[in-house]
């Protein structure tokens, strides 16, 4: 996934500057895509990178400490409950 991301930012800016260097056109169907393409990679990368990066802290949980509580059954009332409520 990261390569792709990465080879579609170079690829990608690499069409944008393609349609850059055409000068002061007017804007066409091909300006669009590149730049549609471009930004999007852009924007795709970052928010991947992101949590990516939260990924590799240690710290990192998907879900609150709330959320992490084991329950605990007990079979002489038939209850879930957590450890000390």
């Amino acid at each position: 996934m990261i390569l792709a991301v990465v080879l579609g930012v170079i690829f990608s800016y690499n069409r944008k500057r393609g349609v850059d260097l055409e000068g002061d056109a007017p804007i066409t169907r091909e300006f669009l895509t590149a730049n549609t393409l471009f930004y999007g990679f852009l924007f795709v990368g970052i928010l991947l990178f992101w949590n990516w990066f939260n990924f590799q802290n240690p710290n990192f949980a998907a879900v609150g400490m709330d959320a992490q509580r084991q329950l605990e059954f007990s079979p002489a009332t038939s209850k879930l409950s957590f450890p000390g409520s």
